[in-house]
């Protein structure tokens, strides 16, 4: 089971019919309002150390 980065209700990830894919990783959604809230600020819900990875990427990015 997947947790829902919005929400946090459990989804199963071989049933769900809502998903995003995020640098590489995919996420799972419980509904379409939660996968929007998701699409339109992804780096918002993406959790721990992978979130910090977004953020100094997006910085190199910038400064190149």
């Amino acid at each position: 089971m997947a947790k829902d980065p919005i929400c946090g209700m459990n989804v199963d990830e071989k049933t769900a019919k809502y998903k995003s894919e995020h640098m590489g990783k995919t996420y799972y959604f419980c509904s379409q309002t939660c996968k929007t809230t998701f699409d339109k600020n992804p780096i918002k819900y993406v959790a721990g150390t992978q979130g910090i990875q977004v953020v100094v990427a997006a910085v190199k990015i910038r400064r190149a």
